[in-house]
């Protein structure tokens, strides 16, 4: 929580750097904006946007996150409006899994009044373990033991004993259970879910996380399903 704050507060303050517009009438910037120079895939990616009391009306920004491949495509985006001496914090969900391309950009541009568009390229940071999840069958009953084993590799695809967190989640999106800490020299770690007598029908979820600097890292998610199946009634 403290690194949160003091990660906001700096964000905060590095607002002070003006950044220059490139297509600009009247050559003011309209509003000044930061963002982190890296990403990581399913982590939230924070935007600082605010308009200077100089402003004499509203500025409507959108930003996005853009892949650069052959045909370049837009990742993530969100608009917004900002009042004169205003300060916004956007918080936009990176996407797990990301197109294959050289380069990511991150732009900002108006959508009324003056025109003003900016844009840098952003880090990809890649995960440096991979994760997988294996069930013993894809559905289940009411009351039946979940048997599931938690397999952890290193880039090169060697054991990695690194602990992992995994979640369970009901169709609600409710945690039911929580497992901190799995890890095994193997990399692979078996474990076991006890379904209740009465449980939310639907699919499930798995997810498998682990963690640098308390700040979780997703790797895999897995589902199964559990379905109060039983013998067809004929009429």
């Amino acid at each position: 929580m403290l690194k949160q704050m003091y990660t906001f507060c700096a964000l905060l303050l590095s607002l002070l750097i003006h950044v220059r517009a490139r297509n600009t009438i009247s050559g003011r910037v309209p509003f000044l904006y930061r963002v982190s120079e890296s990403f990581r895939p399913g982590w939230p990616l924070h935007v600082a946007l605010t308009a200077p009391n100089s402003s004499d009306e509203k500025v409507s920004v959108r930003v996005s996150l853009l892949a650069l491949t052959n045909v370049t495509s837009e990742i993530l985006a969100a608009d917004t409006t900002i009042t004169p001496g205003e300060t916004q914090l956007l918080k936009l969900q990176v996407p797990k899994i990301l197109p294959l391309a050289k380069r990511f950009t991150f732009m900002v541009y108006t959508t009324t009044g003056e025109d003003y568009v900016s844009s840098h390229y952003l880090q990809l940071i890649q995960h440096s373990t991979v994760a997988l999840v294996q069930t013993d069958r894809t559905n289940y009953k009411p009351g039946q033991k979940v048997l599931f084993r938690v397999i952890h590799l290193a880039k090169d695809l060697r054991p990695s004993a690194k602990p992992l967190n995994v979640t369970i989640f009901d169709p609600k999106d409710t945690k039911i259970e929580f497992y901190r800490n799995v890890a095994s020299s193997t990399g692979v770690t078996p474990l076991q879910f006890q379904l209740p007598k009465s449980p939310t029908l639907g699919s499930w979820t798995m997810t498998v996380d682990s963690h640098i600097d308390d700040q979780p890292i997703p790797l895999h998610t897995a589902f199964f399903k559990v379905e109060d199946y039983g013998m067809a009634t004929v009429a």
